[in-house]
């Protein structure tokens, strides 16, 4: 869904994407997500993202260190020798903000030991 300015062509961006829903993989693999917004007739410096892991009920800010821009419109969560999940796994949150309009999407991650 787009809302049109009524001062310019921009279109408000909307509603990212997490490409792969669910990954499974072993222990001490790396892996990355990658989130994704239409920038189409939007403007990049107004976009930004965060990524969070749900720990405990909570959702937890992972630092930046852990993510970087791909583009203007993506953004990948890079996480390295990651190590077993409780069997029904961990959460991921990807959350784009566009000009005070926030919204997420999210992918879930399970690991086994071996």
């Amino acid at each position: 869904m787009y809302t049109i300015s009524p001062f310019s062509l921009e279109v408000i961006t909307c509603c990212p994407k997490v490409s792969q829903k669910k990954k499974v993989d072993v222990a001490g693999a790396s892996l990355d997500f990658t989130c994704a917004v239409d920038m189409s007739r939007s403007l990049p410096k107004y976009l930004s993202f965060k990524w969070f892991k749900k720990v405990n009920g909570t959702y937890l800010e992972i630092p930046d260190e852990q993510t970087y821009r791909k583009s203007g419109d993506t953004s990948v969560l890079m996480i390295k020798n990651v190590q077993p999940t409780p069997p029904n796994g961990t959460l991921y949150k990807c959350q784009m903000d566009y000009r005070g309009k926030i919204r997420s999407d999210y992918s879930h991650l399970v690991v086994f030991s071996g």
